[in-house]
């Protein structure tokens, strides 16, 4: 199978100058025409990205703005590089990222993320010793919400009941995920639950132990 084709794309932290010309409502509204613009040029995805409690207003939720985009635009995908998945309930998640891709029909894809910031899990209340677990388990609740039947889990860190996520995604298993790995551990993550790779260290440390760890599952790396 020959490699997927090469993508080309647009990404926003959505930060502004304190006190400068433009208000947050102007770099909101900017980055939504220029989403459109992207779109209508042919570009293949918009990305955001997340951290919180920063002046500069770096944004720190991508869902609405992601619904707005969606709504405007009609071929160009919209992710995240990357949300902090141990802040988010995996069954509030899983609902709001079914309904952008409701809205998008089908053009959502979803960046996963542990988080670093001790100021960031304080504030939500979430122990940062324990993101990997969280993680870990946010990822299959993901999956399980987005099929077909009725599930429940029992983990570490959650224990769920009888849950049956509506209305289902488009995309049949709801959108593609992609997981960020700076180190081994974290390529291994995504070569473990069959994720897309998203590497931020150096290539020997991620992609390179990715590679092996998907063509040891009897897998094609060129198939993500």
């Amino acid at each position: 199978m020959a490699p997927k084709p090469l993508r080309f794309g647009v990404m926003y932290d959505c930060r502004h100058v304190p006190g400068g010309e433009m208000t947050m409502t102007d770099v909101y509204a900017a980055t939504i025409e220029q989403a459109v613009l992207a779109d209508q040029l042919g570009f293949d995805h918009i990305w955001f990205t997340e951290h919180h409690f920063l002046e500069d207003g770096y944004l720190p939720a991508f869902q609405p703005l992601a619904g707005a985009i969606a709504a405007r635009t009609t071929q160009i995908r919209i992710s995240n590089d990357i949300a902090l998945l141990p802040l988010y309930h995996p069954i509030r998640l899983a609902e709001e990222l079914a309904v952008l891709d409701q809205i998008s029909n089908g053009r959502m894809e979803f960046g996963i993320g542990m988080g670093y910031v001790p100021k960031e899990f304080d504030a939500f209340g979430v122990p940062l010793r324990n993101r990997v677990s969280m993680t870990d388990e946010a990822i299959e609740i993901l999956r399980l919400a987005w099929g077909e039947e009725p599930f429940s889990f029992r983990g570490k860190r959650y224990d769920l009941s009888d849950i049956d996520v509506h209305p289902k995604p488009v995309q049949p298993g709801g959108p593609p995920l992609w997981i960020a790995a700076m180190k081994e551990p974290g390529a291994l993550r995504a070569a473990r639950f069959g994720t897309n790779l998203l590497p931020q260290g150096r290539r020997e440390e991620v992609l390179d132990p990715w590679r092996d760890a998907i063509t040891a599952k009897g897998e094609d790396p060129d198939n993500y």
